[in-house]
């Protein structure tokens, strides 16, 4: 899988590139975190992807062609999640969704993540700094 993740690498993979790297007998799926456009211009051009969008997965998959998600949520939640992807459009679980999904990515991930899992008591509260819980 190929990972689109510009706020990671400070840099975009250009939709040329993936349209060239996707000819490959190994290029398999697109993880895809620009956005909606983006996920439909693949996915009209017989492109695998993935939202790596939390906040967007519903809508990516549901009216956009997404495949599936790439998330951080599903760590917490992973039945709902699944639900969300896999169990046809559901508007009213993905806005109840939104609250948690807006506070896991506050903070640059994964703080929001190992912050509620040490809260759930699944990880010892241990973040290596720069990284502080989050309150």
């Amino acid at each position: 899988m190929t990972y689109n993740v510009p706020s990671r690498p400070g840099q975009d993979i250009p939709p040329d590139v993936i349209k060239t790297v996707a000819k490959s007998p190994n290029f398999a799926r697109v993880k895809e975190c620009v956005g909606h456009d983006r996920v439909e211009q693949y996915t009209s051009n017989g492109v695998v992807v993935w939202s790596g969008n939390d906040h967007q997965c519903h809508d990516s998959r549901w009216f956009y062609g997404a495949t599936g998600v790439i998330s951080v949520t599903s760590n917490l939640v992973p039945g709902l999640m699944k639900e969300l992807m896999f169990g046809g459009k559901n508007t009213s679980l993905n806005s109840k969704l939104q609250p948690l999904v807006e506070w896991l990515f506050c903070e640059p991930n994964p703080i929001g993540l190992n912050t509620a899992l040490a809260q759930l008591g699944v990880v010892r509260p241990v973040f290596r700094l720069p990284n502080v819980p989050l309150p």
